[in-house]
């Protein structure tokens, strides 16, 4: 769920604009289910650089 992605003292809308990004790259894709927005990977090539994604965030 997007809310699971949003980091405590970060603005949804900072990571929205993110999660944007992702999806006009094709790398993740977005949609809602019961209501809630949801984000799901789609590309190998982003979980493959997950490990350095979450170093250079913190």
């Amino acid at each position: 769920m997007f809310d699971e992605l949003v980091p405590a003292n970060t603005k949804a809308t900072e990571v929205e604009v993110i999660v944007q990004k992702l999806a006009d790259a094709r790398l993740i894709t977005t949609d809602e289910t019961a209501g809630k927005d949801t984000v799901t990977i789609s590309h190998e090539k982003l979980i493959d650089a997950w490990p350095w994604l979450k170093k250079v965030s913190q």
